[in-house]
């Protein structure tokens, strides 16, 4: 195993020098067109490349940290036991609680336990697979490239209310490596950030969300579906992205009732995927 981890260190050690090199390029060129528009394919490089390296890190962290490998196990022992739900709630009055509580109650089993967290950090760190997740409205920031194991999260009130953001700078601000993850009434803002999702594996659903971006750069992008992966978006808007949704071969997309604005490029789609 060790020889697996340094093999690993060092691609990493690799992709970040393609990744500066890359930027570089990049950079120099918007400079000497004195506009926006760059290379796509060096963008699309650039971004697999951020993927990669997201990648190699999870990896490496979870080989060399034997309280993670115990946390995991925990984890899938946890799996088996009662439901639980986690509810994110940070500062509200009473009132405010109890009237989103009555809503939760409305969509779970009368036998679920719900669980009370402070941050949504704590619950994407704590979540199961297949868990639930309701967010109470409000802007709740997260530490960048989350794993996403959680089955459902949902933002209470809707999109315009609820806020998922980071404040660390960084590739993405979610990752979902799960067998299917659904986002639902959030608004994921990446401005901080180079991608807002990455789809590794699994399926992804969103529904009723906004996917936005303040800095509208050509190398920023709004969500990248690599191969094995699946996104499904209903009635979703994706702003001021680089690229909004960039499909790899092996990638499958389907958007319903979506909308795309203020973006270089809407769709990009490799060869070999399906949208």
């Amino acid at each position: 195993m060790a020889a697996y981890v340094k093999t690993l260190l060092q691609e990493g050690k690799e992709v970040h020098q393609k990744i500066r090199s890359l930027e570089k390029v990049i950079d120099d060129e918007r400079q000497e067109e004195e506009a926006e528009t760059v290379d796509q394919s060096r963008v699309q490089a650039l971004m697999e490349l951020h993927v990669r390296q997201e990648q190699i890190k999870g990896e490496v962290e979870w080989l060399e940290s034997p309280v993670l490998r115990t946390l995991i196990v925990k984890k899938q022992q946890k799996e088996m036991c009662a439901d639980e739900i986690l509810c994110v709630c940070g500062a509200a009055t009473a009132d405010e609680i109890i009237a989103q509580l009555t809503t939760v109650k409305s969509k779970i089993k009368p036998t679920a336990v719900i669980k009370m967290l402070s941050s949504l950090q704590e619950a994407l760190s704590h979540s199961t697979r297949g868990q639930q997740i309701f967010v109470f409205p409000g802007i709740h920031c997260i530490k960048k490239s989350n794993k996403v194991e959680a089955g459902h999260i949902k933002g209470l009130g809707g999109h315009r209310v609820t806020t998922v953001t980071s404040p660390c700078s960084g590739s993405c601000l979610l990752q979902v490596w799960s067998r299917e993850v659904t986002l639902e009434d959030l608004t994921l803002d990446a401005s901080a950030v180079q991608m807002a999702l990455a789809v590794s594996t699994g399926v992804l659903k969103l529904h009723n969300c906004r996917v936005i971006s303040s800095v509208r750069s050509s190398c920023t992008e709004g969500i990248v579906v690599l191969e094995g992966g699946r996104l499904q978006a209903i009635q979703c808007k994706f702003i001021s992205f680089g690229t909004a949704i960039s499909a790899k071969a092996g990638a499958d997309v389907i958007l319903e009732s979506c909308s795309i604005s203020d973006s270089h490029v809407g769709i990009l789609v490799s060869a070999l995927s399906y949208v």
